[in-house]
């Protein structure tokens, strides 16, 4: 899925959009049973939230949109450039690959529903450090572009083991 807003909103909407499904997830943890619809709403004034069924949802606006789908084109070479000889995650959820003790999510292409991953990813490993001893850390690559989304999150931004790193843009 691709969306396009309008410029000088991308950071607005971009947090909007994942705030709303951070929430949700969170208002699902612990319920039972399905939250799905059984019929369809006459009208809708509700927040976007993403779903994994989505795989991809890209954020742009009118002036990037071709350098954007380039490099959302390029996406799945630029991962197995940085992934090198490492294993693959089977869960998306849980990052691209992983070189332990770290779990790595590349987002060269402000992919929110990957920002969602690693947020929820994060966020649980925070509250399991809470109890628990953990040698698990997770890597992020983005574009300096989407150091903002990144600092949505404080708890995330400045967790102990956390490497940020900034992906090479062409």
């Amino acid at each position: 899925m691709l969306f396009i807003c309008d410029d000088g909103k991308k950071f607005e909407v971009a947090e909007r959009i994942i705030r709303a499904t951070m929430w949700q997830r969170k208002q699902l943890i612990g319920k039972s049973g399905s939250y799905e619809r059984d019929r369809p709403v006459q009208y809708v004034r509700t927040p976007i939230r993403l779903k994994a069924q989505y795989e991809h949802v890209y954020l742009t606006t009118p002036v990037s949109l071709s350098e954007r789908i380039g490099t959302i084109c390029d996406e799945k070479d630029y991962t197995a450039r940085c992934q090198g000889g490492h294993e693959k995650t089977d869960d998306p959820a849980q990052g691209d690959y992983e070189a332990w003790p770290y779990r790595f999510f590349i987002n060269s292409t402000t992919d929110l529903l990957k920002y969602v991953y690693f947020f929820a990813a994060a966020k649980s490993l925070l509250v399991f450090r809470m109890e628990h001893p953990s040698e698990l850390n997770y890597a992020i690559v983005l574009p300096e572009r989407d150091f903002p989304i990144l600092n949505m999150y404080p708890d995330v931004s400045k967790m102990d083991g956390l490497e940020v790193i900034k992906h090479n843009e062409y």
